[in-house]
């Protein structure tokens, strides 16, 4: 059903640099592909690595703590996959590494990769990012981001019911899982604001 011709490319990266650009077609994924440090590759590797463990983890607290927001949690979660899945299909979208590593060129057959995760491994000499982001299920479903689906789900479910402090929480975790998104080369700043 993805086929080259509906894969959104160097379009989308157009649009990115329009909206969101530092000048010059300059967007943030290309800043921070040359602008970069240890220090902040790890500090932006951190909500990579532990995502799906605070998501879970986070079902955990609810079951035990805050029951009744356990439910609409799992189900925000689920209908956003769902919704992220439909928009993958029907809007299939290149990440910045991508265009990057192939220009825009859309090659169907091109595989997974840990983008600036990789310097983490190299780093850290593991293999961590590389295995995961190896068995991803696409390379063309930056638009949306799931991963910021994951905190988005649990600010939203907590907003009405929480104090200011623990929807701080929410909101700054959110904040850097985007900003890690788009400087770890996995998503345009559009992929995580949708």
């Amino acid at each position: 059903f993805v086929t080259p011709g509906r894969i959104l490319g160097c379009d989308l990266r157009a649009l990115e640099a329009r909206l969101f650009g530092l000048g010059g077609d300059v967007t943030l994924a290309d800043y921070f592909s040359v602008h970069h440090s240890a220090a902040a590759d790890l500090f932006f590797a951190v909500p990579y690595t532990l995502f799906w463990m605070i998501a879970i983890g986070y079902g955990v607290f609810l079951y035990f703590f805050r029951r009744a927001r356990m439910a609409p949690y799992l189900w925000v979660l689920a209908i956003s996959h769902a919704i992220a899945f439909v928009i993958w299909l029907a809007y299939p979208a290149a990440p910045p590494w991508y265009i990057r590593l192939h220009g825009c060129a859309i090659d169907i057959g091109a595989l997974p990769n840990a983008a600036a995760l990789a310097r983490v491994d190299a780093l850290l000499g593991i293999g961590y990012f590389h295995d995961f982001y190896s068995r991803a299920p696409t390379v063309f479903g930056a638009l949306p981001s799931l991963h910021l689906a994951f905190p988005a789900a649990m600010l939203v479910t907590a907003w009405r019911d929480a104090g200011w402090g623990e929807r701080g929480v929410h909101f700054g975790y959110m904040m850097w899982m985007l900003a890690a998104s788009v400087y770890l080369d996995h998503h345009w700043l559009l992929d995580g604001l949708l």
